[in-house]
């Protein structure tokens, strides 16, 4: 298994993110990376860029393939991920079920004063929806 990462996003990526039913889309500013077995990917995240004075970014479909979930490859992809990129302020908007799995790696329920305040209107933008999400942070270190 290795993990690669691109700029560029691929056709392979975006139907790994629909087969697995994840609704978001890849924007030509995100930075992806994703995990390959035999060569076809089995987890995938993006890295969004946000306007803000410092590097912040917004860690955005952190998925897994359906049936191999619970074998740690979301982890081994996250931490793949933070070795290959610079430092800097990092978001995520995780699902209420999966909050253990970034506190885990390292995100905090508590958010600090210089979080974007697009991030702040986007998660109330998303309770008012009944939406099942929780904006999170990751204090890089």
């Amino acid at each position: 298994m290795s993990a690669l990462g691109s700029h560029i996003s691929s056709p392979a990526l975006g139907r790994f993110y629909k087969r697995n039913g994840h609704k978001g889309r890849i924007q030509p500013e995100d930075r992806c990376f994703w995990l390959e077995r035999d060569g076809a990917i089995v987890a995938a995240a993006r890295l969004s860029p946000l306007e803000d004075k410092q590097p912040t970014g917004l860690l955005r479909g952190l998925w897994v393939e359906r049936e191999l979930r619970g074998q740690q490859l979301g982890g081994k992809l996250f931490m793949a991920l933070m070795q290959q990129v610079e430092p800097q302020s990092l978001y995520c908007f995780a699902y209420h079920d999966a909050v253990p799995f970034y506190l885990r790696h390292g995100f905090t329920q508590t958010l600090p004063d210089t979080t974007p305040t697009q991030l702040i209107i986007k998660q109330q933008t998303y309770q008012q929806r009944g939406s099942d999400t929780c904006l999170l942070y990751h204090p890089w270190s």
